[in-house]
C-alpha cells in the first residue's frame, strides 16, 4: 500500500508478482547429526543454486543455500534420518526445479566452478552420471567390507542378499553414489525410484538400508543396463574440480592406487569420463 495526498488516506496497490531466479542447474547436498564439516564453494557461480539441507537450525553459509530439513513436508513423514537423508538423494527434483541436479556428498568439497563437468553431462547422451567403485567389481564384495571395516549388520547384509538372488543378480558391476548427475527424465525418475524402493524393502535396523551403492548397482544392472551412462572415475573428486575430504574434517582424503582396479562395467574394462 502507498500513501496519498496530504489526508494520508491509504491506496492499496496489487501485489507484486515474485520473480523466481533462473539457475543452470542444481548442486544439492545435506549434512545431518553434523556428521561433515560444511565446506564453502570456491568461485560460486551466480546462475547456480548451491542448496543443502540439514537438521542443524544454527547452520549459516555465505555460498551454500541452506534449508532445515523441517521446511519440506515430504521429509515429515520418514521415521530417521537415513530415511530423509536418501530420500533426498534419491529425489533431487523434489528439491529443485532446474533440468539438471548435481548431488555432491557433503565431503565433497567444489574448489572451482562445475560448469565444465555440467557442459560435458549435457552434451553426452546420458540422463544419468556416477562412478565407478574404485576397489571392487560387485555388490557381494563392497557388503563384506562394509561389514568388516564399518559394522554393517548382517541382517541388512541379508536382506540385499535375498533381493539379489531372486533374479539370480551376478553382474560384475559396482557403482558409487557419492557424486550423481542427473537429466531430468524418465530414466533418473525409474533408477532413482527403483532405488528408493529397495533401499526400503531391504531396511533392517533403519528404514531404509545404509547402504546404497549396491542397491544402485542392482537397479542399474537388472532393469536398466540398456541405457547409456556419463560414467567417470575417483578421478574426478580428486581433481582441480572437487576435493574429498575425510568425513567431519578438512583433512583430504587420496585413493590408494596401490589397491586400484582397472575401470570395467560387466566384465569389459572402459574408459570413464576425465575432467581433465
Amino acid at each position: 500500500m502507498r500513501l496519498n495526498g496530504s489526508n494520508k488516506s491509504v491506496v492499496n496497490e496489487p501485489d507484486k508478482p515474485v520473480v523466481r531466479k533462473k539457475y543452470k542447474y542444481t548442486v544439492i547436498s545435506y549434512i545431518f547429526n553434523n556428521y561433515d564439516q560444511l565446506h564453502e564453494v570456491k568461485c560460486a557461480d551466480d546462475d547456480v543454486r548451491y542448496l543443502l539441507i540439514t537438521d542443524n537450525k544454527r547452520l549459516k553459509s555465505k555460498t551454500w543455500e541452506i534449508h532445515h530439513y523441517s521446511e519440506y513436508e515430504c521429509l515429515q513423514n520418514l521415521p530417521d534420518k537415513w530415511g530423509i537423508m536418501y530420500y533426498i538423494r534419491f529425489h533431487p527434483f523434489e528439491f529443485c526445479d532446474t533440468f539438471v541436479s548435481i548431488y555432491l556428498d557433503a565431503s565433497i568439497a567444489i574448489k572451482k566452478s562445475l560448469d565444465k563437468l555440467y557442459m560435458d553431462f549435457m552434451s553426452s547422451n546420458s540422463e544419468y552420471g556416477l562412478s565407478i567403485h574404485p576397489y571392487r567389481n560387485n555388490v557381494y564384495d563392497e557388503l563384506n567390507a562394509w561389514n568388516k571395516q564399518r559394522g554393517l549388520p548382517m541382517a541388512e547384509i541379508n536382506a540385499q542378499r535375498k533381493l539379489f538372488s531372486k533374479t539370480g543378480f551376478s553382474k560384475l558391476v559396482l557403482f558409487q553414489g557419492g557424486v550423481l548427475l542427473r537429466k531430468k527424465g524418465r530414466i533418473s525418475e525409474v533408477i532413482d525410484g527403483l532405488t528408493w524402493h529397495f533401499l526400503r524393502l531391504t531396511g533392517t535396523a533403519f528404514c531404509v538400508a545404509r547402504i546404497d551403492q549396491t542397491i544402485l548397482s542392482y537397479v542399474i544392472a537388472t532393469y536398466m543396463s540398456n541405457s547409456k551412462y556419463f560414467i567417470f572415475s575417483q578421478h574426478l573428486i580428486q581433481s582441480s574440480y572437487l576435493a574429498w575430504m575425510k568425513h567431519g574434517t578438512k583433512e583430504q582424503l587420496v585413493i590408494d592406487s596401490r589397491f586400484q582396479i582397472a575401470p570395467s562395467v560387466f566384465g569389459v574394462k572402459i574408459n570413464p569420463y576425465r575432467i581433465e
